[in-house]
Order: C-alpha cells, then structure tokens, then sequence
C-alpha cells in the first residue's frame, strides 16, 4: 500500500474522543466515527493491547453503510480510569 492511500485510509476529519463520567466517579474515554449525526450506533470491542483510536480504519466504510461506531477504551486502557478486579460483567454494566 502506498503512502498517500494509507493517509487517506486513516486521515477522518470527523473522527471524535470523548469522555463520560460514569455514576461511581470513572471515566471511560471513547472515539467514534463514521456518521456521527444520524448513523446506527454500533458498538466496536477491539482486542487487547490497543486503543479505540484502531476505530479510524473503519471510517470510510462506516460512512457508506451509515453507521455510527462507538470504541470505548477498556479501564485502564487511554484515557479510562483503572478500575482494579474488574469483571466481564462489570464491563457490560459500563455499556
């Protein structure tokens, strides 16, 4: 792949970080792209060892299926506070 198509692959003029406070006092970063406005909200869970910056990549083919995709870092992963003896299903109340 050359130079200039990678750019544009990962270059995405709306892609967003946000923050929420969540009920207990941590916060949960999250990136979303795609169509932002009016897409259908879709929930991206990447793997471990990455960010939901990893979201970027899908920006283009979000647009052309409108979709709204919404990555957000596990605690202790970016900008999300650390949240010690986390379960799964913690995860899924953070959801």
């Amino acid at each position: 792949m050359n130079v200039d198509r990678l750019k544009k692959l990962i270059e995405n003029p709306r892609y967003t970080k946000k923050k929420i406070t969540l009920k207990d006092g941590r916060i949960l970063s999250y990136s979303e792209c795609g169509n932002t406005e009016s897409g259908m909200p879709v929930l991206f869970c990447f793997g471990l060892m990455t960010s939901s910056v990893a979201i970027m990549f899908a920006h283009q083919a979000a647009l052309q299926n409108n979709l709204r995709i919404l990555a957000v870092d596990y605690p202790g992963i970016g900008e999300s506070t650390f949240q010690e003896g986390r379960t799964l299903s913690g995860w899924a109340d953070d959801m």
